[in-house]
């Protein structure tokens, strides 16, 4: 991979194909031989030199990934990321306010139905990133760093990861 990556670069198996492997660099890049091969292929031309933050492949659909982007303050998706050049949508306008999304989290049966990390709160969106909710609730106001859906869970139970903390919902 020719760019450098944050300090952090994320990265994620694909969850329906662990041969296939996604980091995020300054763009994103492929990988669909992970467990013998080298080649990794660039997917995205965002453009700058602006480190990916975090990259959320749907587990119901490898296709459809969500990624964010710091210091532009981006948010990306797209619904062809195994495509050879995969189409990808700016939905920073839709964002609840100017900030880098930390942590992205796709509902395991739903690829439309999202959760973001954005500031101290938690954000949902029902329709792909178009409009956001703040579902916080009662979580106190100190920096949010990582949401994990239970995907076993029967009554969509959450997790969420503070500097002081971890919250159950």
């Amino acid at each position: 991979i020719t760019e450098t990556g944050a300090w952090v670069t994320p990265y994620k198996l694909d969850p329906n194909n662990a041969n296939t492997m996604f980091a995020g660099y300054d763009n994103i890049w492929r990988n669909t031989a992970v467990k013998t091969g080298t080649a990794w292929t660039q997917i995205s031309s965002f453009g700058g030199t602006s480190n990916i933050t975090d990259l959320a492949i749907a587990p119901s659909n490898s296709n459809v990934m969500y990624v964010s982007r710091s210091a532009s303050d981006r948010f990306y998706s797209t619904t062809d990321a195994l495509a050879g050049t995969p189409t990808w949508t700016d939905l920073t306008a839709n964002l609840p306010f100017a900030s880098t999304p930390k942590d992205i989290e796709i509902d395991p049966t739903d690829p439309t139905h999202l959760f973001i990390a954005i500031g101290n709160d938690i954000y949902e969106s029902t329709n792909s990133g178009t409009s956001w909710t703040n579902v916080s609730g009662t979580l106190p106001n100190i920096s949010l760093n990582t949401i994990v859906i239970d995907q076993s869970s029967t009554v969509g139970a959450m997790y969420v990861g503070m500097d002081v903390g971890v919250y159950y919902k």
